[in-house]
């Protein structure tokens, strides 16, 4: 499976050696296709399956930023860039796609699921509350770490999964 603190660090290298890497990092806009297209990016690139672009949630008309088959089976994820100001929408929507998240791994529809954020103009303790808001138990997350040393934007990486199944890290 895919584990979140590895993501997160493997992301956080292959944004900061992108040549358009600084420009995300450091301008307060949310840049949610850019990072979905860098992290499929990645995922191809460590030889994975199947990686695919939007990902339809059954029985809704809801979708996700990506879904990725590797030997443990599917892994569905979704991305949100919060910046400062301009979050009040995202902070409503967020919770709800991670439940969406919660019941395809609880449900054995996916095996896990994939919460990757990205927190622009936000203090530390902000930050830092907002994770323990969004990703408390069963949830295990990485972050918030920084992409670039001298860049604001950090970075989270949240997994949920559905041990029944067998499917360890």
């Amino acid at each position: 499976m895919l584990e979140a603190k590895s993501l997160a660090e493997e992301f956080a290298k292959h944004v900061a050696g992108c040549p358009s890497g600084i420009i995300a990092c450091t301008v307060g806009a949310a840049v949610e296709a850019w990072f979905q297209v860098e992290l499929a990016h990645l995922l191809v690139r460590a030889g994975l399956d199947s990686v695919q672009l939007g990902y339809d949630y059954p029985n809704t008309r809801e979708k996700a930023d990506l879904a990725v088959k590797g030997k443990w089976g599917l892994s569905v994820i979704e991305i949100k860039c919060f910046v400062q100001g301009a979050d009040s929408n995202k902070m409503d929507t967020w919770p709800r796609q991670l439940k969406r998240l919660l019941h395809l791994a609880e449900n054995g529809v996916a095996a896990q699921g994939v919460a990757v954020s990205t927190y622009f103009g936000y203090s530390e303790k902000k930050t830092s509350d907002l994770v323990s808001r969004f990703y408390p138990i069963p949830w295990s997350h990485a972050g918030p770490l920084r992409f670039l040393a001298d860049a604001p934007l950090r970075l989270v990486v949240a997994t949920v999964s559905n041990l029944n199944h067998g499917l360890v890290g």
